[in-house]
């Protein structure tokens, strides 16, 4: 969780951050820092600064979140997924 404390300072305007395993809500405090972004599929998270990144991303690669793993298909991590989603004004 450090390390994505950390990547916020480091990351450029147009760069991204991508976080697997971001339904874990121990990464809450590295996620908050970001302004936008949204879960590429259930596990992985792009993290953005910027607006106009974030939608040429979403467009070219549009979320799939088909898994319903063990992990993903619980109620607490669907609850999750959407509380990062509505943070970072992602579409989930």
């Amino acid at each position: 969780m450090e390390n994505l404390l950390g990547s916020h300072a480091l990351l450029s305007d147009d760069g991204v951050a991508v976080l697997h395993d971001a339904h874990r809500e121990d990464y809450w405090p590295g996620i908050e820092r970001y302004a936008f972004g949204y879960f590429i599929e259930n596990h992985s998270l792009l993290l953005l600064k910027s607006e106009s990144r974030f939608r040429e991303l979403l467009a070219r690669f549009p979320a799939d979140n088909r898994c319903r793993c063990k992990y993903c298909g619980t109620g607490d991590r669907i609850e999750y997924r959407q509380r990062v989603a509505r943070h970072l004004g992602a579409a989930q």
